[in-house]
C-alpha cells in the first residue's frame, strides 16, 4: 500500500484545502488523456484524495495504515448534477449574450460558472461565521426578569448558533462538491468552431508548404 500522503505530495497534517489543491494539480498530469498519465495513476490519486478528505476513513488510515473504501456513488451523482447545472448556466449565458455555443470555449464558461458558485459559497460562509461570532458573544447575557420564567431569548440565541453550525457544515460540503466538480470540468476540452477553423487553415497551409 503506497503512502497516500506522499502520493498527493502533502504532509500527514495537511488541511483539507491543501489536499484538494494537491489533487487538482496532480490529477491533470495523472489523467489518462494526459501524455504523462494513465488510468492506474489517476485512480490511485483519486483513491488517495477520497480517503484523505473523508474524516472517518482518514482517521482509520492514520491509526492503522489500512484503507477503508467509502461509498462514492451518491457523492459522484451529486457532483455530476453540479456539473450539469454549470453546463446549463454556461449554455444559457451564451445564448443570452447572443453567442453561438459552438463558437465559444464552453469548458471555460462551465468552469467559470463553477468558480462563481465557489466564490458565492465562500462569501456566504464568511457571513455565517461573522454573524455566528456575534451571537456567541450574546450567550449568557439574557435573563428572564421573573424568577422561574423561561429565558426565551437565550433559547433563541442557542437555536441560532445551532443553525449557524449546521449551515457552516452544509457550505463546507457544498464547497467540497463544487471543487470536485471543477476538477472534473477542467479535465475536459471543447473544440469550438474557431479552433476547428484554425486547424483546417493550418492543415491547408502545411499542405501548401509541402507541395511547394
Amino acid at each position: 500500500m503506497p503512502d497516500l500522503y506522499k502520493l498527493l505530495g502533502v504532509s500527514n497534517r495537511a488541511r483539507l484545502e491543501t489536499i484538494r489543491a494537491a489533487y487538482r494539480k496532480k490529477s491533470k498530469a495523472a489523467h489518462p488523456d494526459s501524455p504523462t498519465g494513465s488510468e492506474e495513476a489517476f485512480l490511485a490519486l483519486k483513491r488517495a484524495h477520497d480517503i484523505l478528505t473523508d474524516q472517518v476513513a482518514r482517521a482509520h488510515y492514520d491509526q492503522t495504515g489500512e484503507v477503508v473504501e467509502r461509498k462514492i456513488d451518491q457523492g459522484r451523482a451529486e457532483i455530476l448534477a453540479l456539473v450539469a447545472s454549470a453546463l446549463d448556466i454556461a449554455v444559457h449565458s451564451a445564448l443570452e449574450n447572443g453567442a453561438d455555443v459552438w463558437r465559444v470555449d464552453l469548458v471555460k464558461i462551465v468552469g467559470d460558472a463553477a468558480r462563481a458558485n465557489l466564490k458565492a459559497i465562500a462569501k456566504r460562509a464568511e457571513e455565517v461565521s461573522r454573524v455566528a461570532r456575534t451571537f456567541e458573544k450574546l450567550v449568557g447575557r439574557f435573563a428572564a426578569k421573573m424568577a422561574g420564567d423561561e429565558n426565551l431569548l437565550q433559547q433563541i440565541v442557542t437555536a441560532k448558533l445551532l443553525s449557524f453550525e449546521l449551515e457552516a457544515k452544509r457550505l463546507e460540503a457544498a464547497k467540497a462538491n463544487w471543487e470536485a466538480a471543477l476538477v472534473l470540468i477542467e479535465q475536459h476540452s471543447f473544440r469550438h468552431e474557431v479552433a476547428v477553423v484554425r486547424t483546417i487553415l493550418w492543415h491547408n497551409l502545411s499542405s501548401t508548404a509541402t507541395t511547394i
